[in-house]
Parts: C-alpha cells; sequence; structure tokens
C-alpha cells in the first residue's frame, strides 16, 4: 500500500506547461504535490536492525534513471552487473575495481537515497521506478517529487524547428501515452526499516 499525493492529469501537466501563470486550483495541487511524499512499507520486516555501530547509508545520483534495469542489477546482483561494465572498453582494470568497491558499499547499505530517479516519464517507459527498485531489494520506500518534467519537446507541444534539430532524434522517440505519463521526477530513500514517517524540506 502506498500512500501519497494525487498525480497530475496529462491535461493539467499541458496546462502547467503552456501557462506561465497557472490557475489558482492547479497551483495548490501542485504544492500539495511537492510538499507531500509518497511512502511505501510493503517490507514489513527485513531482519535489519540497528547496533551500536549504528547502520549503513549510501547515497547514489541515479540521473534520470536511463537504463533502470541497469540500475536493478546494480543493486541486486553486483557481480553480473561488474561483468557487463567489464565488457566496456571504458571500465579499464583501475575503473573496474572501483566499481566493484561501490557496487559493496551500495549493496550493504540499510537506507539508499536516490537522487534524480523518474516515476511515470517516457524514458524510462513510464515505470515507477522507486517502486521498481524498492520492490528489487525487498525493501520500503520515500519519494519526494522535487519538479514536474514539462519539457514542450517531451510533452508534444512543441514544433520541431532548425533549432531543435540538435533534439529531433530524441524527441521523435517519445510518442508520449497520456494515460501512463506522469512526469515525476525527484529523490527516492529506500528503507530496510519502515518508514514511520516523512517530510519532505525545500532547501533556499
Amino acid at each position: 500500500m502506498v500512500s501519497g499525493p494525487p498525480t497530475l492529469t496529462f491535461q493539467e501537466l499541458i496546462t502547467a506547461a503552456d501557462l506561465d501563470l497557472v490557475p489558482p486550483a492547479l497551483q495548490k495541487e501542485m504544492e500539495t504535490l511537492f510538499n507531500t511524499p509518497f511512502i511505501s512499507n510493503s517490507v514489513e520486516s527485513s531482519g535489519a536492525t540497528v547496533n551500536e555501530r549504528g547502520f549503513h547509508i549510501a547515497e547514489w545520483n541515479i540521473y534520470r534513471t536511463p537504463q533502470d534495469s541497469d540500475a536493478e542489477l546494480a543493486l541486486m546482483n553486483a557481480p553480473a552487473f561488474a561483468e557487463k561494465a567489464s565488457d566496456n572498453p571504458e571500465f579499464r582494470a583501475k575503473k573496474l575495481t572501483a566499481l566493484k568497491e561501490q557496487l559493496r558499499m551500495l549493496r550493504q547499505a540499510d537506507i539508499v537515497v536516490l537522487n534524480e530517479i523518474d516515476d511515470g516519464v517516457d524514458r524510462e517507459h513510464y515505470h515507477n521506478v522507486p517502486r521498481n527498485l524498492a520492490e528489487a531489494l525487498h525493501m520500503n520506500y520515500a519519494f519526494a517529487v522535487e519538479f514536474l518534467e514539462l519539457n514542450r519537446i517531451y510533452m508534444g507541444l512543441k514544433n520541431m524547428d532548425e533549432a531543435d534539430k540538435v533534439h529531433a532524434g530524441r524527441a521523435n522517440n517519445f510518442g508520449l501515452d497520456p494515460d501512463r505519463y506522469l512526469g515525476l521526477e525527484g529523490t527516492a530513500l529506500l528503507s530496510r526499516f519502515p518508514i514511520r514517517s516523512a517530510r519532505i524540506i525545500h532547501l533556499p
């Protein structure tokens, strides 16, 4: 069971993308979305305990999760991910050693903070990536929306012209599905412990 704020409809997203000053009712919906975390406590107990030495926290800027299946593999099966990375000619021995150490620390974490993670964005095939990664790790999660992906190219509101040719290949691949597009990007916190409460603090 996931608690959280209502998401915006596709038409509301188009309105937000198209107007500099959105209607008050929509502004209120957006404020609720930006100030109310999604919380899932589907994992009652993972056996994680806090001892006298504390617990482990890891942070990963996942950069909009361009390959969420790779992220899932990195979190679930570090050796398989390292083997896949070793096929990349850019990963020389020294770099691969550092990667393996980072994967080891990530796998030991009781709490994982993931920055720039998507939910309902077409580049991720509309996946709820926080939920997918939390379920793969048998962890609970909280997700805070930081902003809505409202780029007019993504939203299909902008005609391509000469200046946009650099984006043309990418934009033409989107083919947005209005029924699945949520446009959410933010920060997720995955936890082996139950999340009793969570709040979003906006830094200046």
